[in-house]
């Protein structure tokens, strides 16, 4: 491995040759003379390890002509491909063959989009910053309806920005978020990431050690599950008989009309939260039309 900042040729340093002497993070420096556009980055946000540094920092945003802090983290199932600031990046993804056949039906990704070598075990995952002050107003999406995140340990330090519960302003930290959801422990983890659109409140709950805050009308959202198709045994409804909070159901959802029984009462397993509103008024879907659906009380009988 070369040391960080003394390699011979900056131009062509994959992550992997970084020498981060025992620590998570490290300072790089690339040249002005480099050629982004014919290097090799897979990943978008996250970066494989064969990547090219700076290539991989161009396509992020990131100002290439300032040092830039690079943090190491374990190696994760699926890279997305995007073309961002003139830059190309390609898919990775080690995953099984069902859940590889949901992923590309789900994204409508074709064959040729996924790297042939799609299949090699990934050690370590690259990123420019600080993880665990990552917000949703920050990532870009590039048209798909969720991205891969991955939150490394000690995010539980990071809680002071956080709106919400279940359903987050897009502005707030999302490993906070995914600790305060239950998705991921302090110890970090992988969580799927899914943009939202803003909400008139946010509610603020004490979950798993974490404070979130309320707020008013928001421009953004983000949680960590399809809204379309959320079922009431999955809410949390905190130890009570209802629980009034903050739910929207974004484009689309009317296309998702799966298993409902009853009318007016239901059954709370595989009974869609939309379904049961489309039912009691059919008015709230308008074609294209977002649906809003704000601090609706919930009752467990």
């Amino acid at each position: 491995m070369c040391p960080a900042c003394e390699c011979e040729d900056v131009c062509s340093t994959q992550f992997k040759q970084l020498n981060f002497n025992g620590e998570t993070s490290v300072m790089f420096t690339c040249s002005s003379d480099c050629n982004f556009t014919s290097s090799l980055v897979r990943g978008t946000g996250i970066y494989t390890e064969d990547s090219n540094v700076c290539a991989a920092a161009a396509h992020d945003g990131q100002n290439t002509d300032k040092p830039l802090s690079v943090t190491m983290l374990v190696g994760v199932s699926l890279y997305l491909g995007s073309t961002q600031n003139g830059i190309n990046s390609k898919w990775r993804a080690k995953v099984g063959e069902l859940v590889w056949k949901v992923i590309k039906k789900a994204a409508k990704w074709t064959a040729e989009e996924l790297a042939l070598d799609a299949l090699v075990q990934i050690t370590y995952s690259y990123v420019f910053g600080d993880p665990c002050v990552k917000r949703v107003d920050e990532m870009k999406f590039h048209g798909q309806k969720f991205i891969i995140f991955l939150c490394p340990k000690g995010c539980i330090a990071h809680v002071g920005r956080l709106w919400g519960s279940g359903i987050y302003t897009d502005d707030s930290y999302i490993c906070a978020a995914a600790i305060h959801d239950g998705r991921i422990t302090s110890t970090g983890g992988i969580v799927t990431v899914y943009k939202l659109a803003g909400m008139d409140s946010y509610i603020g709950v004490r979950r798993n050690k974490i404070d979130s805050k309320p707020k008013e009308k928001f421009k953004g959202s983000f949680a960590f599950e399809d809204m379309c198709v959320k079922q009431v045994d999955q809410i949390n409804f905190h130890h009570k008989n209802s629980f009034q909070f903050p739910f929207a159901c974004p484009k689309g959802c009317s296309a998702k009309k799966g298993e409902l029984w009853g009318s007016g009462i239901y059954t709370d397993d595989r009974t869609f939260v939309l379904l049961q509103y489309m039912t009691e008024d059919s008015k709230m879907l308008t074609g294209e039309l977002l649906l809003f659906i704000n601090l609706m009380e919930w009752r467990r009988i």
